[in-house]
Formats: C-alpha cells, sequence, structure tokens
C-alpha cells in the first residue's frame, strides 16, 4: 500500500475521533450545564388534581415536565440550545472574570421569577374588585329571575363533599393560595362554577382572602400574609348555581313600600336559596404560614416595581385606567389594628375653615360621620371644613320616610310604583347643585346596599354612569362670560365603595325582603361602579376589604350591615390629613 494512502487514512481516523470527542463533550455540557441552568431558572411548582380520585393529587415539578420533553427534541435543537448557553456563559465570563460571577447571574433568575410571580398575583387580586365582568361571567346567563336554568338541582354544590384540592402556602411576604374543588350533591365533580364561597382566615392577622371562580367547579383562594404563623380558615358555602347573583323579579320593587322595601313574604313562592352550610360540615382547616425575611418594605418595594404608575402616584394599581385610589383598601387587621399592604401617599389639597363636607348615603354613611364628628378627627367639621353635613339616602331621598308609629305608620306600606331612575337623579342634583358645594367643598358619595337589595343591575349601571356625567361635566372646561354654573358641580367628588355583608346575622335571614341582599351582589355591584369612577378619573375609597377583614365582624349578631366607628378609623385619619391646612 502506498504510503500516501496510509497517511491520509490515519488523517481521517484523526478526524473522526476528534469528531466523537467533539460530540461526547458537547453532550456533557448539555447535560450538566444546560439542565442544570434550567432548573434554576424556574424552580416553580405545579399541581394537577385528578377529576378520578380527591386523593389522586400529583406534584409536577418544571425538571419533570422538561424530562419528559427533551427525548423528543431533535439532536439538532440540543445542540443549537446547548451552543447558545454555552455562548452565553462565555460571554459573561469575558465581561466578568469569573465562573463565580455566572453563578450569582444564575441565582438572580429565581428571584425575577418571584418578583414576576407576585406581580402577577398582585395584579389579580387588584382586578378582583374592578373586572365586573370576570366576577359576573360564571353566571352571565343565569341572572335573570324566572329564566329556565342551564343547571339542574342535581347539580348544586354540597359543601359536606366539596374539598380542598390543593395547598400552596408560601412564606409570608409572598402569595398562598389553595383551591377549593366542589362537588355536587350527586358526589361529582363540579366543572362549572357560579358557588358563592364566603371565607374568612384568622390566625395572627385576620383577613378576607380574595376568592376566584375559575369556572371549572374550582375556586381560586388567593391572599397574602406578613405574619407567620398558624392559621384557621373559616369556609361557608352561601349560594351555589348562581343563585347568589339573580336580580329582583320586574314586579319587585312594585310590591315593596316607596323605598322599594317590606315585600310581603311568600312573594317568592318559597325561594330559599341562602345555605350559610359551613364546610365539610365545620371541619378545621388550619395551615401554617413559615417565616420569611421578607417584610413590610419588601413588600412596598415589590408594589412599586410591579406598579404600572409612577411610584410617586397617589396610589400604585396594576390597571393603567385606575390610578385614583386614595384608599387602596387591602391590608389585615393585627392585634385590633388595620395595617394595610402599602402606606398611603398623602396628596394635600388644603382648607382652612373653608367650603363643606357633605356624607351622602345610607345609615352607613351616617354612622361614619357620626363617628368623624366625634372622634379623634372631629376637627375636619371644625377647623379644615367649615361644617359637615349627612345627606341620609337610600334609594331616594329619606326626608319624610319614618313615621311615628302612632298617627302613622313606623315605615310607608307598599304603593305599587316602580323603581324611578329620573327621581333617584334628581335626589343627587339637589347635593350636587346645593349653593353650598363651592369650589372648597367635598362630597363622599355612597350608594350600594340598598340598590343591591331592590334594585337590578342594568338600572344600576344606568345610575351610575349618569351619576358620572353629572360629576364630570364642565369640569375643567373655561367657563364662558356671564354662564351660570348653577347646574355644574363644583366641589371635590369621593366615591366610597360599599362595606362587607354579614348576612348570616339577620336574625331570619330568608325572609323574602332579604333575598337580594347578597354579598356577591354587593360585591358585583361595587366592582362596576369603583371600574366606572376610575376611569373617570373620580377619586375612590375602597373600605370594602377592611370590613370584610375585620375579625368581629360588624357592631352585633343581629347586625348584619353596621360597624363600630373604630373600624374606619384610619379612613377618617386619611381624610384628615389630605385636607388638614397642617403638614402633618
Amino acid at each position: 500500500m502506498p504510503r500516501s494512502i496510509v497517511k491520509y487514512f490515519l488523517m481521517l481516523c484523526i478526524v473522526v475521533a476528534f469528531g466523537i470527542l467533539v460530540l461526547i463533550f458537547d453532550r456533557l455540557i448539555f447535560a450538566f450545564s444546560g439542565l442544570h441552568n434550567f432548573g434554576l431558572a424556574d424552580e416553580s411548582k405545579a399541581f394537577h388534581a385528578s377529576k378520578n380520585s380527591e386523593k389522586n393529587l400529583s406534584l409536577i415539578t418544571t425538571a419533570n415536565l422538561v424530562g419528559k420533553v427533551l427525548p423528543a427534541n431533535s439532536v439538532r435543537s440540543e445542540r443549537l440550545k446547548t451552543k447558545e448557553r454555552r455562548e452565553t456563559n462565555e460571554l459573561f465570563l469575558k465581561n466578568n472574570g469569573s465562573a463565580a460571577a455566572n453563578k450569582n447571574l444564575r441565582q438572580k433568575l429565581p428571584e425575577e421569577k418571584a418578583l414576576e410571580n407576585f406581580q402577577n398575583d398582585w395584579c389579580r387580586m387588584q382586578r378582583a374588585r374592578l373586572e365586573w365582568k370576570d366576577v359576573l361571567r360564571p353566571c352571565w346567563n343565569s341572572t335573570v329571575w324566572g329564566a329556565s336554568s342551564r343547571f339542574g338541582i342535581n347539580q348544586m354544590s354540597d359543601p359536606q363533599k366539596s374539598y380542598i384540592s390543593q395547598w400552596d402556602i408560601k412564606p409570608s411576604g409572598d402569595f398562598s393560595r389553595f383551591f377549593i374543588q366542589s362537588v355536587s350533591v350527586n358526589n361529582e365533580l363540579k366543572t362549572i362554577g357560579g358557588d358563592s364561597w364566603r371565607i374568612h382566615l384568622h390566625g395572627p392577622s385576620s383577613l378576607a382572602p380574595t376568592v376566584i371562580d375559575l369556572n371549572n367547579g374550582s375556586y381560586e383562594v388567593l391572599f397574602l400574609m406578613l405574619e407567620e404563623g398558624e392559621y384557621e380558615a373559616k369556609i361557608f358555602l352561601d349560594y351555589s348555581l348562581c343563585h347568589g347573583f339573580k336580580d329582583p323579579p320586574p314586579h319587585w320593587f312594585r310590591k315593596g313600600n316607596p323605598q322599594g322595601k317590606n315585600q310581603p313574604n311568600g312573594i317568592l313562592k318559597g325561594d330559599r336559596p341562602f345555605l350559610i352550610a359551613p364546610f365539610r360540615g365545620k371541619e378545621k382547616v388550619t395551615f401554617t404560614v413559615p417565616p420569611s425575611k421578607n417584610n413590610q418594605s419588601h413588600i412596598e418595594t415589590l408594589v412599586k416595581k410591579v406598579s404600572t404608575k409612577d411610584s410617586s402616584f397617589r396610589q400604585f394599581t396594576c390597571d393603567s385606567s385606575c390610578g385614583t385610589f386614595l384608599w387602596d383598601g387591602f391590608g389585615r387587621w393585627v392585634n385590633g389594628r388595620w395595617k394595610p399592604y402599602i402606606k398611603d401617599t398623602i396628596h394635600k389639597d388644603r382648607r382652612n375653615k373653608e367650603g363643606m363636607f357633605f356624607s351622602f348615603g345610607d345609615s352607613i354613611s351616617n354612622a361614619f360621620m357620626s363617628s368623624l364628628t366625634s372622634g379623634p378627627y372631629s376637627g375636619l367639621c371644625k377647623v379644615v371644613f367649615g361644617s359637615c353635613q349627612s345627606v341620609y339616602h337610600w334609594v331616594y331621598d329619606m326626608q319624610g320616610y319614618w313615621g311615628d308609629g302612632v298617627k302613622s305608620p313606623r315605615e310607608p306600606v307598599p304603593d305599587e310604583r316602580d323603581y324611578d331612575h329620573e327621581r333617584v337623579i334628581s335626589d343627587v342634583k339637589k347635593t350636587l347643585y346645593n349653593q353650598a358645594m363651592t369650589e372648597k367643598s367635598v362630597l363622599l358619595m355612597n350608594m350600594g346596599i340598598h340598590f343591591a337589595a331592590a334594585v337590578n343591575f342594568t338600572n344600576y349601571r344606568r345610575l351610575i354612569d349618569d351619576l358620572i356625567r353629572l360629576v364630570t361635566e364642565g369640569k375643567g372646561q373655561p367657563k364662558l362670560h356671564n354662564e351660570s354654573t348653577t347646574n355644574i358641580f363644583k366641589g371635590r367628588f369621593i366615591w366610597k365603595t360599599s362595606t362587607a355583608l354579614n348576612r348570616e346575622r339577620f336574625p331570619n335571614p330568608h325572609k323574602d325582603v332579604r333575598r337580594f341582599l347578597t354579598f356577591q351582589r354587593v360585591l358585583l355591584y361595587n366592582a362596576y361602579a369603583t371600574s366606572a369612577m376610575c376611569r373617570a378619573g373620580i377619586d375612590v375609597i375602597d373600605v370594602y376589604p377592611i370590613s370584610d377583614s375585620y375579625p368581629a365582624g360588624t357592631i352585633s349578631l343581629t347586625d348584619p350591615v353596621h360597624y363600630g366607628g373604630h373600624v374606619f378609623r384610619d379612613v377618617e385619619a386619611l381624610l384628615y390629613k389630605v385636607f388638614s391646612p397642617q403638614d402633618s
């Protein structure tokens, strides 16, 4: 054999051997660098509950998913990914000069993932009170009274059979959650939404979590704990099959008195959907929140990072159309004190015995004003504003409603008159256009609970839209010479949401007159009004979370709506700080 052939053959063998070594080295890099880096980049966990058995609950990690997927990938795809990872590592080492720096880069990735998770959960909690369509979505076609139901009675949920399908409890300072799987009375896993689970968490702190109907039979219970320790979840099923969202029948208001109240019992023909059913027969549900280095400062930093607004803005929010929360409302009760997740940013709007402070609303608003004028912040009505005035209003103005019970009935009798939208607007105008309502005046308004009890959702939306039009028309527009401003609202308008309802405390919660005053309808009406005010740039004080989270609830076991004045003391302080002539 000629020497030249032998020489070329040996060279070919060397090239082939070198190529094999390169492939082996390439696979080693992929195995020990690429996959390991992926595990560092995403340590999240996903839970899966089997549809066949409550007990068949498997935990799927990202690494498991990667292991299942990788064999199906082509060798070329793997090589390309490995090459990209190798080039990234080499570039990093070149810029930083050490392998230790590369390790630090990988360790940053879980922190970034944590920030992304926090942002997602914070914004979901925020949007749950604004996105009224999402609140109503599982029951979108099931709110009309008397319409044929999409659901059969055998699809009603059974709180005894329903169970917690997943737990995801994080250290304090991170969002935690658990999932309730509804089970029907026929012992079948539900695949539809429409249940109304009422949940409160008590332990080192107390709060009402955000309950999200996933519209598949499962309900996510989302919450943020800052105090570690053992907690108990108080869980009740109040309604099933969308009964908590039902609108009143068309004749409802006519069959009541002039305020749409006191309909005769039996008018709903035995409808008793309010279950007040404890979860699994009052089975104690507890969990432990482990400690964390995260604290109040950490939360505020995270909120500022995830906010779409500048951190110097009035309040932090995830909805670009809503930056008008004077009071964000989210927080928890700790040892009798309210602790918000984020501190309020005070933007002063000073008064010095100027203008008048008006409070417009029902007895809950009146109680707030009574506490304000007699409590530690009574200076709001004596030093800040010239005076304060309450306007008592249910569906209509309450002037002349109450009788003496002797010569006239304590409450008016039914009068066969239907709900009158224009009458409500007329009542509102009397306050908006009051001669005392100057540029330095403030109107704090709520219209919620009595409308949820007596007026359908369509009419309520119309009312809120017309109210906003009255408040905003003429604002920011130059006045023509000698133009009349009699019918222009001149003051500052603040919307106050409705407080939480303890409906189970009614002495007789099943009376027909109380049928439509449900916490689901209050949440829905709050969501629509709040989102509409936000879009219009109107200030909002959200008092629902602070009231719903208060561990003792309303002032007595027989009062479903009224709270002690101390519950809203921080709201009083906020108003005083905003309008006080002093800096503090």
